[in-house]
């Protein structure tokens, strides 16, 4: 794991890291996530990486209401896709 050491001017630039954070290149590129180390306890509840951030009743409008599609069907649109 590569460890960055974080100076006082870098630090004043960052919010207040009591939250997730998303970190971006000056063009709006994705360079990575954030998980404080105050919420590292989060990691096991619902903000966990790769949990829905959605409530169950949420969850179940979705598979009810929204179209779906097989994994063969969607590799299929994919491959037609320019």
């Amino acid at each position: 794991m590569t460890r960055i050491i974080v100076n006082e001017a870098l630090r004043g630039l960052l919010p207040d890291l009591t939250h997730p954070l998303v970190l971006c290149d000056e063009t709006g590129r994705l360079i990575g996530h954030f998980l404080p180390a105050e919420n590292r306890a989060a990691a096991n509840g619902p903000e966990r990486r790769g949990e829905p951030q959605l409530s169950e009743e949420e969850l179940q409008r979705i598979e009810e209401e929204e179209p779906y599609c097989s994994t063969a069907e969607l590799l299929a649109y994919l491959e037609r896709l320019p």
